[in-house]
This record gives structure tokens, C-alpha cells and sequence, in this order.
């Protein structure tokens, strides 16, 4: 599709806008993926709070100097589309790096996630992490742990006296 010079303007000034706010985008190269999966894969990522946009590279790498983001050359090979989440950045990372599992036409090229660029490695490192939920519910586990332990060794005396008196106890009627 031809776009003429106002029609790029615009795509640009609202893409511009949209990405200064984001919490994380994702470039993906996606040759080869059939209308399905695509419609499916847009699903998943706007159920994850995102979306997804087809864009031109040479309009992509105007909206991210305006961004004062700088980028690799290598991220604008080939036609690429750009995943974004105003939530959790790590949940929509998750999500593509899982989709792209099943489908060897959707390749993860990088991200930036608070402003900083990272390489398709790292960011297929950071989806294998454990999620902010999981992350939280061991802190709460380690931090309730030694109260836990403290708790069990106050009453654990006690329990081996009430025990030991029962069994004298026993002991007597017999």
C-alpha cells in the first residue's frame, strides 16, 4: 500500500505518541505468517493489555529517533511489526516468546523495555523468567518463612511436654 506524505505524518505523530508510553515493545519479523495466525497471535497480545502494528521500517526508525531511542540497523531488515503493552511487559514477552515456539515464522528481533534496547536473546532470556505474580508470591513465602520456623520451635517445647505428660498420664491409669 502506497502511503502518501500526509498519511506517513500522521502514522507517525500517533505512533510516536502511542510508543512514548508504553511499558515495553517488541520487533518481530513475521514473513510467512498466514492471516490465522496473525489474527490469532493479535488476540493473545491484546488480551495481554497490547497490540500489534505492521508498520514501515523507515517510518519505524523516525518515530524512535524522535523517541531518542537509538536502535541497531539490523532491527529494520525485512517487514517488521511491533508488539507494545501498556501493562506488564514481561506478560507480553511471555506470551510472544511461546507463540513463536509453535510458529518458525514469527521471530522475535529485540525489544525495549524501559527505554533500553535489548537483542532477541535477552529478550527470550527474560521470558523464561518467572512472572512479577510468581516473584511476589515467593517474597511473600521467604518472608513469612522465618515466622513460620519461629512459631513452630516456640510451640514445639511445649507440644513435647504435653505430649510427655499424656504419656505419663497413660502410664498412670494403666
Amino acid at each position: 500500500m502506497v502511503l502518501n506524505k500526509e498519511r506517513k505524518t500522521q502514522i507517525i505523530e500517533e505512533l510516536t505518541q502511542t510508543l512514548g508510553g508504553v511499558k515495553g515493545s517488541i520487533f518481530l519479523s513475521f514473513s510467512g505468517l498466514n492471516a490465522e495466525k496473525t489474527a490469532q497471535i493479535r488476540e493473545e497480545v491484546k488480551k495481554k493489555g497490547g497490540a500489534i502494528k505492521v508498520v514501515k521500517n523507515n517510518l519505524l526508525e523516525i518515530i524512535f529517533k524522535k523517541l531518542n531511542i537509538e536502535l541497531p540497523e539490523n532491527i529494520f531488515e525485512g517487514p517488521t511489526a511491533i508488539a507494545y503493552t501498556f501493562d506488564d511487559e514481561i506478560d507480553l514477552v511471555k506470551e510472544l516468546y511461546q507463540f513463536t515456539k509453535g510458529n518458525e515464522n514469527l521471530v522475535i528481533k529485540g525489544g525495549i523495555i524501559e527505554n533500553q534496547f535489548y537483542g532477541d536473546e535477552k529478550i527470550k532470556t527474560l521470558a523464561l523468567l518467572p512472572s512479577k505474580k510468581e516473584l511476589y508470591s515467593k517474597l511473600v513465602y521467604v518472608l513469612n518463612s522465618p515466622k513460620i520456623r519461629l512459631i513452630s520451635a516456640l510451640k514445639n517445647p511445649t507440644n513435647r511436654l504435653v505430649y510427655a505428660l499424656k504419656n505419663y498420664q497413660d502410664k498412670i491409669k494403666a
